[in-house]
């Protein structure tokens, strides 16, 4: 996965997953197109959204989403490996919004854990899980999160 931007709107930062078609045998195709379906079905702001997809002759482009600030397993890490209650409550309330409309659609995510549930800052002036930022910034950072936190699970097949 990488970031991107329009080319029209250098503000907007999105994500991208780049898929090669010839790495894809017929069952993870299969997965792909199920991944690409369910994604544009689910409309919660705890879910990763789905805003495109664009392909060439090699390659499958499926732009979401950029969830700025790692994963819940790293935050977890830099908080000393617990959260406090309250913490818990607030990512356990999204987790759930994001999983009744997952669920809504029929749809099992087989791959729950710490580090596929993302977290985005919208308006965190830098990224938590690029480098370039040192440990003691990302810590910092997360004594924010009680103000802004939101979860993003990514991936539902």
């Amino acid at each position: 996965v990488h970031r991107c931007y329009m080319k029209d709107d250098h503000k907007s930062n999105f994500a991208v997953k780049i898929i090669e078609k010839k790495s894809l045998t017929p069952r993870l195709f299969n997965n792909l197109k199920n991944e690409i379906n369910i994604l544009a079905k689910i409309n919660n702001q705890n879910v990763i959204r789905l805003h495109d997809i664009q392909r060439t002759e090699n390659r499958f482009y499926l732009i979401m989403e950029l969830c700025n600030a790692g994963d819940i397993e790293n935050l977890k890490d830099l908080r000393g490996g617990r959260f406090t209650e309250l913490e818990a409550r607030i990512i356990l309330r999204q987790l759930v919004s994001g999983f009744k409309e997952i669920y809504k659609q029929q749809v099992m995510h087989r791959d729950l854990k710490l580090a596929n549930l993302l977290l985005n800052l919208p308006e965190y002036p830098y990224d938590l899980g690029i480098k370039g930022t040192t440990k003691a910034q990302r810590k910092l950072a997360t004594d924010e999160l009680l103000k802004t936190l939101d979860i993003t699970a990514p991936g539902r097949i």
